[in-house]
């Protein structure tokens, strides 16, 4: 990639858009990210079967207040070679996101590292991240990393209570203590000196274990940032700041003929009941960006060059940046005999709690349908159900479509029209068509499709400006089945697979009072995980079955940037 000054970005990814996202006097180059990554989790040692819950903190190095940058940060769990264990892609709001993890029964016991970063900071050095242990204990399978080091004694070491609390305490109890078993708890938070802060509020059973010490994030704020010691030498590629949502880029490249690259139109699609559609072009590189709404996750992503040459050439995404893992050091695990029975007893209750997970369910917050890029004003809908039934696309336009029809261009290929309102002059330009969501250069291949699988046709009377191109209104066709794009085929149409922006979710929170679970087994360990919290009243949750240590762990940002973080522990018997 070439390098590209914030002024050019401004060109290439809306000025007015972006002119709202930067802060007046903001001098930056896009060779330097002045952002750093803050990752909160629920536990550094976890078993199969089990959660990993994080919160992402995107702070501005220069003024350790929460950043207003970028829109999207990146979360990866590798293992001692580097291997991604998973990546996922978060959505970045007001400087925060959040997202979480099921630990399968299929890893191997060993240390791991949560890695977090976005895009940007890859331009300051490879090792620019935020890093942090993870220990993982897998009795379901024999498979190890080297890390796990068998020792004869255990050392009960604990690392879940930091010594860096807050002087005054921002947290206090119903009662002084200790609980029973489903008893309710109340927490009281000193709600005026955390007003207007962003935070987040983990409730979990103290491991047994020895693992490795947590960051928090005051203790991050002291710390040099830089996660692994680095060389001074720039990484090779350069990224954009993703200030608009989830960027991509990429370019074209020429197959065969001596043909240009520059100024190339290409569609980029995204299928689905909240279908996206972007027409992008190429620099005189062959190089092309463009951004898709995070709000609706995708893993299937459809681009494809236009025109009559479009077969000629080949599109090629941009990987994700390279960051450098080979210096980060992974301690050791140590696992003894005598911690068998505590290993046995805890992998029991997660089987025991995920058998009932149905009954005590997370459930993902589904935003609400869009409506298209093209609106749903002046839109013509034809519910084919309601008219009689042709077998043939062209039959149904001339039958039932009024307000479009199929003609012959001159050489010889079927293409849709629009009828303009009001007897205006006839449109030059072809309709855009769209099939599911998918863009369709080739509506020759759309001639032989069964009519009867078609659910609706709409129609938009009015020219319509996407992008660089200029279409003669549009025609969207919806299918039965949404199956399509599953058939289409296009010489130019390549299929890509990508990472989806994680969606957002309601975290399950047991109340005894309103559910009947005398009868359902309840060994959750982590009794609460709030990671956006705004309500500092009314903070109420129940213990489990499980009895033991529990540590209440409060930690953000506060109004005035400055780093929040508290304890408290309790004991159930």
């Amino acid at each position: 990639m070439e390098k590209i000054n914030l002024s050019i970005l401004l060109l290439l990814l809306s000025i007015s858009a972006l002119a709202q996202e930067l802060p007046e006097n903001t001098k930056l180059t896009i060779d330097e990210s002045p952002e750093k990554v803050f990752v909160d989790y629920n536990s550094s040692l976890v078993f199969p079967g089990e959660y990993l819950y994080y919160k992402l903190y995107l702070l501005d190095n220069r003024s350790h207040e929460l950043s207003s940058f970028s829109k999207i940060a990146y979360v990866k769990m590798i293992n001692e070679r580097g291997e991604s264990i998973f990546t996922h892609k978060i959505s970045i709001e007001s400087g925060t996101g959040n997202g979480d993890f099921f630990i399968p029964t299929d890893i191997a016991s060993g240390t791991y590292k949560i890695i977090a970063y976005t895009q940007w900071m890859f331009n300051n050095n490879d090792t620019n991240y935020f890093n942090a242990n993870v220990f993982v204990i897998n009795p379901y399978t024999t498979k190890r990393e080297n890390s796990v080091k068998r020792v004869d004694d255990s050392v009960m070491v604990d690392n879940n209570l930091a010594t860096t609390a807050s002087p005054t305490s921002l947290i206090s109890l119903s009662k002084k203590g200790e609980f029973n078993k489903r008893e309710e708890i109340e927490i009281f938070l000193d709600s005026i000196q955390l007003a207007g802060g962003n935070y987040s509020l983990s409730v979990y059973r103290k491991n047994e274990f020895i693992e490795p010490g947590k960051s928090n994030i005051k203790n991050f704020y002291t710390e040099n940032y830089s996660s692994v010691t680095s060389s001074n030498e720039e990484p090779k590629d350069r990224f954009l700041p993703e200030l608009r949502g989830d960027l991509y880029s990429g370019r074209i490249k020429v197959i065969q003929n001596d043909i240009s690259v520059a100024n190339r139109s290409l569609a980029i699609s995204v299928p689905g009941e909240n279908f996206q559609l972007k027409i992008s072009n190429t620099s005189e590189k062959g190089c092309f960006y463009f951004n898709l709404d995070k709000k609706w996750p995708t893993e299937k992503l459809f681009i494809q060059v236009l025109g009559e040459d479009a077969a000629n050439f080949k599109v090629i995404l941009d990987e994700s940046p390279a960051f450098d893992y080979s210096d980060l050091y992974f301690p050791s695990l140590e696992i003894s005999p005598d911690m068998e029975s505590k290993i046995i007893s805890r992998s029991v209750h997660n089987q025991i709690e995920n058998s009932y997970y149905s009954v005590k369910p997370d459930t993902l917050k589904v935003p609400e349908r869009d409506d298209p890029f093209f609106g749903k004003n002046d839109i013509e809908v034809f519910y084919l159900d309601n008219y009689t039934r042709f077998p043939s696309i062209k039959e149904t336009f001339i039958e039932v479509v009024s307000s479009a029809r199929i003609r012959k261009d001159k050489g010889g290929k079927n293409v849709f029209r629009v009828s303009p309102l009001n007897n205006a002059a006839e449109f030059i330009t072809s309709a855009l068509l769209i099939v599911d969501g998918l863009y369709i250069e080739d509506t020759e291949t759309l001639m032989n499709y069964s009519a009867d699988k078609i659910k609706e046709i709409r129609v938009l009377r009015k020219e319509y400006y996407y992008g660089s191109k200029i279409f003669g209104g549009i025609i969207f066709i919806e299918t039965k089945e949404k199956d399509f794009v599953n058939n289409y085929q296009a010489a130019s149409l390549q299929k890509f697979d990508i990472i989806p922006v994680e969606p957002n979710k309601n975290y399950y929170k047991v109340d005894y009072e309103k559910q009947n679970m005398s009868r359902v087994p309840d060994f959750r360990r982590q009794l609460l995980w709030l990671p956006h919290l705004t309500n500092f009243t009314d903070l109420k949750f129940y213990t489990s079955d499980i009895t033991g240590d529990f540590i209440i762990t409060l930690q953000g940002i506060d109004s005035n940037g400055n780093a929040v973080f508290d304890q408290e522990e309790f004991r159930v018997n």
